[in-house]
C-alpha cells in the first residue's frame, strides 16, 4: 500500500514538473501575435538549404468551394475541396 501512495505521489510530481516545464516555454499574448508579426502578410518559412521560400505566383494548386457567401456567429458552412493534383503531394 505504501508503495501505490509513493507511485501516485511520484506520477503527480512528475505531471506538476512537466506543466511547469512546458508553461514556461508557451508564449500566449491576450491580445493576439504582436502588431508587427504580421505586417507585410508574407509567410517567412526559412530552409537553411536555400534560404526563405519565395512567394507563390501561379494558381494555387486547389480550390475550396463554400455552400454559403456569407455565414454569422454559430452558423455551419460546408465546403468541398479539390484539388488536380495527386493526394500525396498536397500534404
Amino acid at each position: 500500500m505504501a508503495a501505490t501512495k509513493t507511485t501516485i505521489r511520484n506520477a503527480l510530481l512528475a505531471s506538476v514538473l512537466v506543466a511547469l516545464i512546458l508553461a514556461s516555454v508557451v508564449d500566449c499574448l491576450r491580445t493576439g501575435a504582436p502588431h508587427g508579426a504580421c505586417v507585410t502578410m508574407t509567410p517567412h518559412h526559412n530552409d537553411p538549404k536555400v534560404g526563405y521560400y519565395a512567394a507563390q505566383t501561379g494558381a494555387a494548386p486547389f480550390s475550396i468551394m463554400s455552400d454559403v457567401q456569407s455565414y454569422n456567429t454559430n452558423s455551419t458552412v460546408r465546403g468541398t475541396f479539390s484539388s488536380n493534383l495527386k493526394s500525396e503531394k498536397l500534404f
